[in-house]
């Protein structure tokens, strides 16, 4: 089972053209190293993928800004998607 309990899950560094990384309990790993008997499947920017056994879990990150209004890049899309949208 995937442990959920003891991770903390502390950053990532998304870099589709190389290697993304995850930061977990103060340890970085990639893709396909294994902590806990735990191995990371996959990295995204918004989550990272896990599997223990036979079963896999997604954890989803939550992004914290240090300015208040800097919006994600989900919301700099919707906002472009209106505008053109509106332009046609």
């Amino acid at each position: 089972k995937v442990p959920t309990g003891a991770l903390h899950i502390e950053g990532v560094i998304y870099d589709p053209s190389a290697d993304s990384l995850v930061l977990i309990n103060g340890e970085f790993y990639k893709e396909g190293e294994t902590f806990q008997n735990t191995t990371i499947v996959s990295i995204f920017k918004d989550r990272i993928i896990l599997r223990a056994e036979e079963e896999e879990k997604t954890v989803w990150i939550q992004e914290e800004f240090s300015k208040e209004g800097e919006k994600t890049d989900d919301e700099k899309f919707e906002a472009k998607t209106k505008r053109q949208r509106h332009s046609e």
